[in-house]
């Protein structure tokens, strides 16, 4: 069994697993309006198709994350919450044909198998045949993952004044940046950030309007940027570099369509109003950025159940 057909599996167990918790408790909750307050929990493109969307696990998983209180904690237990968030990216991860490794197939299984068990669903004992069969054949010496609740996180609020009390500096718009002397931000190791300056829901653009690095078009479809963008969140990516000025520079200079390499993060480009995103950074002297992004990243998932609108997979 690969990766891919691992989370595959997962995907199906919880397509059959879920819907009818998710239905039971929403009537329970919303009565007669319960389909119309899931569909506010979800993009417009699923919008008038029915319960059955209840079947994608992506609808299932985010109506579960985004009514965790008062609909479905109590009954399942609060700890479950970090099962459903990492639920979420390991799906969009999986639907997007993003890279999968064998770790995180394994951590697909594990918190599946938590969720189903919370939600006292049959498929439950499927996937934990699964784990044991993945653990015989390709970790015979794995133990189960230590729960996220269980797991220490930085404490740092994803707001402009919680993260600069974090350490970050700068808040710079991107014209801003170009505009200024290279000194202005640090070319040593460290993490940088995108945010925008305001909230709500922004527009998309049809056509990215940044560089086709390598012939490729950057552009993706608006319904999986819908999918992607992260209510009650200014912050839009996290990135590590080991020359930060540099690199924050190839960014931009790729949002304004230059063929450069700087792939990752290429949905900033695609919200409007990309130029007046704020830039921040922090240096990481005696410490390997990459622990630092991650840990950022996965305190972010905590709190939002879903990696930052650009981030497309956890590094």
């Amino acid at each position: 069994m690969d990766a891919r057909l691992c989370v595959a599996s997962a995907m199906e167990a919880l397509s059959s697993g879920l819907p009818m918790f998710v239905k039971d408790r929403m009537v329970r909750f919303s009565r007669n309006s319960w389909l119309r307050d899931v569909e506010r929990c979800l993009p417009e493109h699923w919008q008038g198709k029915g319960e059955r969307i209840l079947a994608d696990p992506y609808v299932a998983l985010t109506v579960l994350f985004r009514k965790w209180h008062p609909v479905f904690c109590p009954p399942l237990d609060r700890t479950l919450k970090g099962s459903v968030g990492r639920l979420r990216i390991q799906r969009n991860a999986w639907a997007h044909f993003e890279l999968i490794t064998l770790d995180q197939a394994r951590a697909t299984l594990v918190n599946t198998l938590a969720l189903l068990r919370g939600v006292k669903a049959p498929e439950a004992d499927e996937v934990a045949g699964l784990l044991r069969e993945w653990d015989s054949r390709l970790s015979p010496t794995a133990s189960a993952e230590v729960p996220r609740a269980q797991v220490d996180r930085p404490l740092v609020s994803f707001t402009p004044d919680g993260l600069e009390s974090f350490g970050f500096r700068g808040f710079l718009s991107g014209s801003e940046l170009m505009k200024r002397a290279r000194g202005v931000m640090p070319d040593s190791p460290g993490v940088y950030l995108a945010m925008r300056a305001e909230d709500g829901r922004p527009h998309f653009l049809e056509q990215s309007p940044a560089g086709h690095f390598k012939g490729k078009d950057p552009t993706v479809p608006i319904p999986w940027l819908e999918e992607q963008w992260v209510e009650s969140s200014r912050l839009l990516y996290v990135g590590q570099s080991v020359g930060m000025s540099n690199r924050v520079r190839a960014h931009l200079k790729f949002g304004a369509g230059a063929a450069v390499g700087a792939w990752g993060g290429r949905c900033l480009f695609q919200v409007e109003g990309s130029q007046g995103f704020l830039w921040a950074w922090m240096s990481t002297p005696g410490i390997d950025q990459k622990t630092v992004e991650r840990d950022l990243l996965e305190a972010f998932a905590d709190e939002y159940g879903s990696l930052p609108f650009a981030n497309l997979r956890m590094p």
